[in-house]
């Protein structure tokens, strides 16, 4: 009972340190490359209007307001909402699990900057360089938290998932002149393959487009369906089309999600999915 208890005081902890880290993770997300503080004073976009404490309470002030500006009534982004909430609910999940103190501060600080890159890359097309450097060291020491560098041999294998991902997909940006693929996508791929290992490199990258493929899908047919002449992606004006240039980032955290925390593996999925095909013959 007191083991319950305690993970369910852990999970409450964890989310509510998530959500005030994403309300950090907004403001981190919009002045991005627009040389502005990160510890300036927010205002309104609309009406420039200096936001008060009660405006920036993490998802409550976005309820309680109805997404509108206390003082102009402008449309408040539901990005704002949305991330505060996806944060908290990745550190509550963090929070849950029996990690070390050092382990839990690694997987946070990793997963803030995967959703930074996440929703960055879907307003504006583009991964900042800076970010994918950051995650780079932080994604070898969580591969040394799981023992898999503590040789060189194993070092130098961890390096080679990541070189090999960054060559497959640099390759498709290379051959398609930027057509297919970004090569921030590629360069997002390093630290990716070498947080979940050379083993899982591999299906890091097929999960990535198997996800790309069900969720642009999707959304194509969400956009024809329902959302007649106004089809737009979720955070930005974008018009959603076949030949619409999709972000892959979001795809490759995805997919980073599945394979690191679910240990998926694309052999064995494809197998059992295979397996349960009936038999034919020429």
């Amino acid at each position: 009972m007191f083991t319950s208890v305690g993970i369910g005081i852990g999970i409450g902890i964890g989310f509510l340190f998530g959500v005030i880290v994403g309300s950090f993770l907004n403001v981190v997300i919009l002045r991005t490359h627009t040389k502005r503080s990160l510890g300036g004073h927010s205002h309104c976009m609309s009406c420039g209007e200096r936001l008060g404490v009660q405006d920036l309470i993490p998802l409550l002030s976005y309820v309680f307001l109805r997404g509108r500006c206390r003082q102009c009534g402008a449309r408040i982004s539901p990005r704002y909402f949305l991330v505060e909430l996806t944060s908290g609910i990745l550190f509550a999940c963090m929070f849950s699990l029996s990690l070390s103190p050092v382990a839990l501060v690694l997987h946070v600080l990793f997963l803030a900057l995967l959703l930074v890159i996440f929703v960055y890359d879907i307003e504006h097309l583009i991964i900042p360089d800076e970010y994918v450097v950051a995650l780079i060291p932080l994604a070898l020491l969580l591969a040394v938290g799981r023992g898999e560098a503590v040789t060189f041999e194993s070092s130098m294998a961890l390096l080679l998932g990541g070189a090999l991902s960054f060559a497959f997909l640099g390759g498709l940006w290379k051959v398609s002149g930027g057509r297919w693929i970004g090569l921030g996508d590629a360069k997002l791929s390093v630290p990716l393959a070498v947080a979940v290992g050379l083993s899982s490199t591999f299906s890091l990258i097929v999960f990535a487009f198997w996800i790309g493929a069900v969720v642009s899908v999707s959304l194509l047919c969400v956009a024809k369906l329902f959302v007649s002449g106004q089809k737009h992606l979720l955070f930005s004006g974008v018009p959603l089309t076949m030949k619409a240039e999709v972000p892959f980032a979001p795809f490759l955290i995805g997919s980073f999600l599945v394979v690191y925390f679910a240990h998926a593996d694309v052999f064995i999925i494809t197998n059992t999915f295979l397996s349960y095909l009936p038999p034919f013959s020429l």
